[in-house]
C-alpha cells in the first residue's frame, strides 16, 4: 500500500482545537517518521476540521488530511498558495 490510513482518535486524545501536547506530538511524528522510512504517505482521518489542526498536521509532516468540510479545506488551501 503506497498510503497507510489512521485515525487520529485512535492514537492520541487531541481534539484539534486547543495545542496539541508535546507528548502528543512527539507520538505522532513518530508515526509519520516510519511511515515515510518505507516511502510511503501518511494519511490521518477523523481530524477536526479546523485550519489550526491542519497547520498541525503539515508541520509534523502529514501527507494527506482526511476532511469532512470540504469548502474550508479548499479555502484553507487557497490561503496557503498566496
Amino acid at each position: 500500500m503506497p498510503i497507510i490510513s489512521m485515525k487520529i482518535t485512535d492514537l492520541i486524545n487531541w481534539k484539534g482545537r486547543d495545542r496539541i501536547r508535546r507528548k502528543e506530538a512527539i507520538v505522532l511524528k513518530e508515526i509519520i517518521d516510519k511511515v515515510h522510512a518505507t516511502n510511503r504517505k501518511i494519511r490521518f482521518w477523523n481530524v477536526k476540521d479546523d485550519p489550526q489542526a491542519w497547520n498541525v498536521l503539515r508541520a509534523l509532516g502529514a501527507d494527506i488530511i482526511g476532511v469532512d468540510n470540504l469548502e474550508m479545506m479548499e479555502a484553507y488551501r487557497s490561503e496557503l498558495e498566496r
